[in-house]
């Protein structure tokens, strides 16, 4: 049946063999579920297609069928991986019509679409918004954690530590280590505090993911703190 159909095309890799999968059950007569058109929506997001996967978003709703989470979240994902990021506030919108409770997946896609935009302000808002509505989770700060660094936001990345410490959770030290990397030189008020960032990297290997103990991460958040220290007197010597 369907069911067996779509676990047959589930390991299928690639958009390619994953259209030629759905033109065979096609050709069989097989009814595509949600399920089968969110697999397809999956492909075209890892493969940077957003028009492809708004094809198959449109072939599911023209089936009659209603989107899902699942559906909506792919059809973000795919969207904001192509930079189309009024488009991931659309979809947003259309969950919300369609009476959708966004998920934790959901609030990632589009926070990472907002810092795409250039958008720390919206990163922020839709942090609150996650936290109040599905919760907090060590994930959910990572990703809004390694967006402020892309911005340059020195100030949200404390904020983001200063809450998971509070709320006693344990950022993996990938995660830090990531946000680290994605920093700029142009980010820094001077290259000292380049210098400070990137020896707090160097005892670490990369793909060490355990939790980071307590004393690492006041390290980190005391780079932080000195790196929003240094924008000032910088901002405050310009203005004299």
């Amino acid at each position: 049946g369907l069911k067996r159909l779509n676990n047959q095309m589930k390991p299928v890799q690639g958009l390619e063999a994953k259209e030629r999968y759905f033109a065979l059950m096609q050709s069989i007569g097989a009814t595509p579920s949600v399920v089968t058109f969110s697999m397809l929506i999956v492909a075209c997001a890892t493969a940077r297609n957003p028009l492809r996967a708004e094809h198959y978003f449109d072939m599911l709703c023209a089936d009659g069928l209603k989107p899902d989470v699942i559906s909506y979240n792919a059809l973000i994902d795919a969207n904001q991986r192509a930079g189309r990021f009024d488009r991931c506030s659309e979809l947003a919108q259309l969950m919300n019509s369609d009476k959708i409770e966004p998920d934790e997946g959901t609030f990632v896609h589009l926070i990472r679409a907002a810092a795409g935009a250039g958008q720390p302000g919206r990163v922020h808002e839709l942090l609150s918004q996650a936290v109040a509505s599905v919760g907090a989770s060590p994930s959910l700060f990572a990703v809004a954690l390694t967006s402020f660094a892309r911005l340059g936001d020195f100030v949200g990345m404390r904020s983001c530590l200063a809450d998971v410490r509070q709320r006693g959770l344990s950022p993996r030290l990938s995660v830090v280590l990531s946000s680290a990397d994605v920093l700029e030189p142009s980010h820094f008020a001077e290259a000292g505090e380049l210098r400070r960032a990137i020896d707090f990297r160097r005892p670490f290997k990369p793909e060490d993911n355990r939790p980071m103990n307590p004393t690492e991460l006041a390290a980190f958040v005391r780079i932080i703190d000195a790196m929003i220290e240094a924008r000032r007197d910088v901002a405050a010597t310009s203005a004299s």
